[in-house]
């Protein structure tokens, strides 16, 4: 589904200093246990794909070759500080906000 870009309002603290950005869901298609969104923020974009089984929730980067486990969706917190390691905080919680957004109105968004 072509989104009409979701605008989602992002903050984090980097160095005891509050940041505050715009991420931008773009599109997001549905398949069976996983979907594909494209996601901006901070004039970065990335196209990720997250998906569910029986044991554990993850996400794949393809273009930036990362893929890894997530705890919840909605665990924002958690999901930014481990994507953090490997991407830098602010990209980070620009995906961990979007799949968050993505799992509250999954139902919205299928349609």
């Amino acid at each position: 589904m072509k989104t009409n870009e979701i605008i989602i309002n992002c903050s984090t603290l980097i160095e005891s200093k509050r940041v505050k950005w715009k991420t931008y869901i773009k599109s997001v298609i549905f398949y069976c246990d996983y979907y594909e969104a494209v996601v901006e923020g901070e004039g970065r974009e990335f196209t990720i794909i997250v998906g569910t089984t029986t044991n554990y929730n993850w996400i794949a980067l393809p273009n930036q070759r990362l893929s890894c486990t997530l705890s919840k969706f909605d665990d924002v917190f958690w999901n930014s500080d481990h994507l953090g390691e490997m991407l830098g905080i602010i990209d980070a919680t620009t995906i961990a906000e979007a799949i968050a957004y993505i799992d509250k109105n999954k139902e919205t968004l299928e349609k």
